[in-house]
């Protein structure tokens, strides 16, 4: 039964963005607030993001600051791994119930320090990196998360007892069950956030048939330099660099076969965000965007589609919807069609300047690049005996090369790397990625 009396105490439902600030505007006002959400930890989609629209500014940088003041917030509880069940009562006096799944880790006790996930011998699809990466059974899905607690995968752990040996605080509790929380709040603020599209089903498109074709966040990830690629735009096929990228908008939206109705309020500043990053970070890119309408209605979004165009050179092309896009067999460079006026007219994507062999030959290419190489390379070879059963996902981490390199390549390497590494430090750097590097080409 609800409580009788008003309640001076708000239930968000929904941790993402929306859902911190107004946590912190009640925290503030002295009101009482629990943050519901479903998943392990709060940020929601933002997490993903690499920059925001429309000054750029990176996404993480403007939100841990909110992850961190609504966790630390005397007036504030977060509730995660939990649904709202029902609502019972009338606006003042509400009482809710929630469903608590487990995380079999004792919030109470863990520290987050991450033994556990170093020490896991199972590997899982990382759904925060959109499935373009690997991650143990247990986890967090990135640094920052909030609450910093580790989360056991019930549907990949195998039970073999060794996170629960191996945690110094002893936080791991296999044993946890589903529990029933009820709370009184006199108000109840709905943030839930969005779910993506799922492009499979316009199957013209070829998105889940063509790995060259990807969602708009699969792309947000591949730009992060915390994603894949470290921040480097390749194609998920063979790790080339594409000399153009298409952005395809509308996919989905005011379609009654598809159940959408409506449009999408951010999708086209996203697109143009996207696109400007991707050619910041690879000089020569060539972005276009095929849409229906520009959406761009917010403080100074009109400016940021003129720049775009104008600063960027980024291409736009509005066309009643693009009516496919077809792969190029052998090369996987893709093809998209669309009418224009009366005319059928068909635009091809490309690979530009090739693989790691073609970097090697120019002396001028930054240390860090290199670094950034052997980076994938070591993710190639921890998840290469995955491919074929996880084919699409284990594509976009051999970033460079699927093969063994020519051994001269790998000697120019090598030789690279004896030439620029000098302290201590990165001598042993060195000789530990020397060694990942000839079993990733040998």
């Amino acid at each position: 039964m609800a409580a009788k009396d008003p309640v001076g105490a708000v239930l968000i439902v929904g941790g993402g963005i929306s859902g911190m600030q107004s946590a912190l505007d009640l925290g503030d006002s002295g009101f009482k607030v629990y943050v519901v959400d479903n998943k392990p930890t709060i940020g929601g989609v933002m997490a993903q993001l690499d920059k925001t629209f429309p000054t750029n500014d990176c996404a993480m940088c403007i939100m841990a600051p909110k992850l961190v003041g609504v966790g630390k917030h005397r007036n504030v509880e977060i509730i995660t791994c939990a649904e709202v069940d029902k609502v019972e009562g009338k606006a003042g006096a509400f009482r809710v119930s929630l469903v608590k799944q487990p995380r079999r880790v004792d919030e109470e006790k863990c520290t987050g320090c991450g033994v556990c996930s170093q020490k896991c011998p199972v590997e899982a699809i990382d759904l925060y990196q959109e499935g373009t990466m690997s991650r143990a059974a247990i986890y967090v899905d990135y640094p920052q998360a909030v609450p910093l607690k580790y989360y056991i995968d019930k549907d990949r752990c195998i039970g073999c007892g060794i996170c629960e040996g191996e945690c110094p605080a002893g936080a791991v509790a296999y044993d946890q069950k589903e529990e029933i929380v009820t709370l009184d709040v006199g108000s109840v603020i709905l943030s839930p956030g969005f779910d993506e599209f799922g492009a499979e089903a316009m199957k013209e498109y070829g998105h889940g048939r063509y790995p060259n074709v990807i969602s708009s966040i699969e792309f947000e990830r591949m730009l992060s330099a915390t994603g894949p690629f470290r921040g480097t735009v390749m194609r998920p096929s063979d790790g080339r660099i594409p000399a153009k990228v298409a952005f395809i908008q509308c996919v989905g939206s005011r379609d009654e076969h598809h159940g959408h109705n409506f449009c999408s309020s951010v999708w086209c500043m996203h697109a143009i965000k996207e696109a400007m990053i991707a050619q910041e970070h690879t000089e020569g890119l060539s972005a276009h965007i095929y849409f229906m309408d520009i959406r761009a209605f917010g403080k100074e979004f009109d400016d940021y589609v003129e720049k775009a165009q104008t600063e960027f050179g980024i291409g736009m092309t509005r066309s009643n919807r693009v009516a496919d896009i077809t792969e190029v067999p052998g090369s996987k460079d893709l093809v998209v069609s669309y009418i224009e006026g009366e005319d059928i007219i068909q635009d091809t994507y490309i690979e530009a300047c090739g693989r790691i062999e073609e970097y090697l030959q120019n002396p001028d290419v930054p240390f860090f690049v290199w670094l950034r190489f052997l980076t994938v390379q070591k993710l190639a070879l921890a998840h290469r005996k995955h491919l074929g059963v996880q084919a699409r996902a284990v594509s976009r981490e051999v970033a460079l090369h699927r093969g063994p390199l020519p051994a001269a390549t790998s000697a120019a390497l090598a030789a690279q790397l004896v030439g620029q590494l000098t302290t201590p430090s990165e001598a042993a750097m060195k000789a530990e990625m020397k060694i990942q590097l000839e079993q990733a080409l040998n």
